[in-house]
């Protein structure tokens, strides 16, 4: 049986895929595939094997823009397997329209009856646990996480950042930008989500390793809104000088004029790397980003879903958790950034 390293890449390898860490485009076959829009019945050849699968998709929300490519990620890798499988695959895209660990756990159990698999990105660890054990133990179907985890879940594999590495990246280049010296609040989103705590874990130890660097705060946004994260660094800069911010995520800057209210010298690195956030790449007011390659997670996760459905591999002990670099993107590369973008499907927020 493979290891899911060596399953993937010879996955890749088949399929003439070529994902790099860092803007190594990709090119899909799309021909042959029927419309998304037709049901999967989960029929079978006469040998017994099924031909017809239908992938459940819960991200934490429809309206987070970092998800959108991951979509199109996890729709491009079910028509190529299609193809190379000679089945069929629906991706069944059921994610709440806000951020609601609640209404995922809803979701995940609705799909339970429906989907032979599940792959979700979970807000709440504690609420999603049960409902992903459900549908593993008690519907026998595979569940993966992906971008943020359930580690204690009874999930087959976890795909996506390592969250507590991109912390500690996004405190260096933090502490770079402010040349060691400064106060530095950092913004989050729903505190309860695992894989923002990590990456905050990880900005506060970074910057802990400057003796001239303060974290005035941490500052959650729990909706995840855009604009209610604009509203949560207005209202800190009018309570505390700060001189960068460190954003666990872009909520804030997912929105045209963003940082007008906040002072134009203050330094800012960011998670996420969306074309509504280039801009202020563009126009300096914000130094570095660091995106996630969250086509790949979408792309990924339908293989290995496969993998464990139609060919029944499995994850080796040790091979549970897979990591994806994240990307850097600066005034220098943007361009070539913008061009990765476009082959992800990602135009426009």
């Amino acid at each position: 049986m493979n290891t899911i390293s060596t399953a993937i890449r010879s996955k890749r390898a088949r399929l003439a895929i070529a994902i790099g860490a860092a803007f190594t485009l990709a090119a899909f076959a799309s021909c042959g595939s029927r419309d998304e829009g037709e049901g999967a019945q989960a029929d079978r050849d006469s040998s017994g094997q099924q031909r017809e699968y239908v992938i459940g998709l819960v991200t934490k929300s429809s309206s987070n823009k970092v998800f959108i490519p991951t979509g199109k990620g996890a729709r491009d890798a079910a028509r190529a397997l299609e193809q190379e499988h000679g089945i069929r695959i629906r991706i069944d895209d059921q994610s709440p329209p806000r951020e609601d660990a609640q209404q995922q756990a809803d979701r995940i159990r609705q799909l339970a009856a429906s989907a032979d698999g599940v792959m979700v990105s979970v807000s709440s660890a504690s609420i999603l646990r049960n409902p992903i054990n459900e549908v593993v133990q008690q519907q026998g179907k595979p569940v993966i996480t992906f971008d943020s985890d359930a580690p204690d879940s009874a999930r087959f594999a976890y795909l996506g950042t390592d969250n507590y590495e991109a912390g500690l990246q996004l405190g260096k280049e933090m502490a770079e930008v402010l040349n060691g010296r400064g106060r530095v609040a950092i913004l989050t989103g729903n505190p309860n989500a695992v894989n923002l705590q990590a990456r905050v874990r990880g900005v506060q130890d970074a910057l802990a390793e400057h003796a001239d660097i303060t974290v005035v705060n941490v500052y959650d946004n729990p909706s995840e809104d855009s604009r209610e994260a604009v509203q949560r660094m207005e209202q800190a800069h009018s309570a505390e000088r700060i001189d960068g911010w460190a954003m666990v995520g872009g909520w804030a800057l997912y929105i045209s004029n963003a940082l007008d209210g906040v002072p134009a010298e203050t330094k800012i690195v960011s998670l996420d790397a969306a074309p509504s956030q280039l801009p202020y790449v563009e126009a300096g007011r914000v130094q570095v980003l660091l995106g996630q390659n969250s086509y790949q997670w979408g792309y990924d996760c339908v293989t290995m879903l496969i993998d464990y459905l139609h060919n029944d591999e499995r994850p080796a002990p040790g091979d549970e958790i897979i990591n994806s670099p994240l990307i850097r993107v600066t005034r220098e590369n943007l361009s070539e950034y913008r061009l990765q973008l476009e082959q992800w499907g990602w135009t426009a927020d």
